[in-house]
């Protein structure tokens, strides 16, 4: 981290702020798609076990 981003940093504490929260905010969406996709994965292949 250099001098301007540190001095952005200050200026900017808000936009900062945001940004970190739009961060945050894509990752638990991306976590929650993944946990959807294994929850699907593991009813397939439970049903396909019970066929079996």
């Amino acid at each position: 981290m250099n001098l301007i981003e540190l001095s952005h940093a200050i200026i900017y504490p808000a936009s900062f702020v945001s940004c970190q929260h739009l961060l945050l905010g894509a990752w638990i969406d991306v976590v929650s798609q993944i946990m959807n996709f294994v929850k699907i994965l593991r009813n397939r292949f439970s049903c396909s076990n019970d066929i079996y």
